[in-house]
């Protein structure tokens, strides 16, 4: 049976739902290394650690659904802006306002330091991270309709798109390269503290040229299902042999994180299980809120010391009180920003 790039499309929730559940588990993981799975899940492990490859799914599929949005409402760009603005923003003071209210303004009487956080000059100048996947997709919102008008319409998913994309990743590698290599400088520390969002931009420039396929509905050519089967399996391998793939600027996530898209829309089609699609499709359609709230439970979580030595415990305090309260949490926030949303653009 042909497999259609569309296949994206029609499991875009449930991609979203995958990558931030294993993201959130990975944090639950690895975060000052308390936590561990029950015996029974520890083949699981592995896997789990390498869930930070949900973020590089995560900016694919931004870049493959911004054409969407630009090509099906034909909108302006300062409309384009506008609504990823109110997008962002609104869950962003909701959540991660709140709490640096408090922390910043209220216990530490810091207004300098809540306006660092809210504008992200906290994470780009000082590499504060708790919010850096926001200060990037903002960055890349912005850059966004340029790739549209100079890379994409023109090109329309050709081969001479293909090519100025590639360009685009190798320029980002080497700038990464260059800033790497400035050993005893500011400008290496610089990079240090910010490379987690540098090195993720090329899986999303991959993503802005499969955006027109996707739109389009082309097959996928079965070199793409072999290479990407391929990639697939390799990634497999080294989450089990080898701990850590963020080595040589996460050129491995390129090709990785796009291949495990593709052939996880194939097997969510194959198993075509609703309580499998509802799940990850509720979890999807509130991905972002479900990423602000949990970074910030986290934190709470970590900083009360809220755990002990048994690191199955820990875990299953983390999934109690990080994750099920961040679903509550991304719940109610997520039904104030569309209702605010609906009233601003009635306006």
């Amino acid at each position: 049976m042909a497999i259609n790039w569309n296949i994206l499309s029609k499991y875009k929730a449930e991609l979203y739902g995958f990558s931030i559940l294993w993201i959130m588990l990975f944090h639950g993981i690895t975060s000052h290394s308390i936590g561990a799975l029950d015996k029974n899940f520890r083949f699981l492990t592995n896997l789990i650690k390498h869930g930070n490859c949900g973020v590089e799914i995560f900016l694919f599929l931004s870049g493959v659904f911004l054409y969407f949005s630009m090509k099906k409402k034909k909108s302006s760009i300062s409309k384009f802006y506008r609504k990823r603005i109110l997008r962002i923003f609104i869950p962003l003071l909701l959540i991660d306002g709140i709490y640096w209210g408090y922390t910043d303004i209220y216990q530490h009487h810091s207004l300098v330091t809540f306006l660092k956080n809210i504008t992200f000059y906290s994470f780009w100048v000082e590499g504060n991270k708790i919010v850096w996947f926001i200060a990037l997709i903002l960055l890349l919102y912005f850059v966004y309709p340029l790739i549209f008008r100079y890379v994409l319409e023109p090109f329309d998913g050709s081969e001479e798109s293909l090519g100025i994309i590639i360009l685009l990743c190798a320029l980002v590698y080497g700038w990464c390269y260059v800033l790497n290599k400035s050993l005893g400088s500011g400008v290496h520390e610089w990079y240090m503290i910010t490379e987690i969002a540098w090195t993720r931009i090329p899986v999303f420039l991959l993503g802005c040229y499969v955006g027109p396929l996707v739109y389009q509905n082309k097959p996928v050519a079965n070199w793409v299902l072999i290479c990407s089967a391929i990639a697939t399996g390799w990634g497999l391998y080294f989450f089990y042999h080898h701990f850590g793939l963020v080595k040589w600027y996460r050129v491995q996530y390129l090709l990785v994180a796009p291949s495990m898209a593709i052939w996880g829309a194939i097997l969510i089609n194959a198993l075509n299980n609703k309580y499998i699609n509802e799940i990850f499709s509720f979890l999807g359609n509130r991905s972002l809120e479900l990423y602000l709230s949990h970074v910030v439970f986290q934190k709470i979580f970590l900083d009360c010391h809220w755990y002990g030595t048994n690191k199955v415990h820990n875990f299953h305090m983390f999934l109690k009180f990080v994750c099920v309260i961040s679903i509550v949490v991304s719940i109610i926030v997520s039904n104030i920003s569309k209702k605010t949303i609906r009233a601003l653009q009635l306006r």
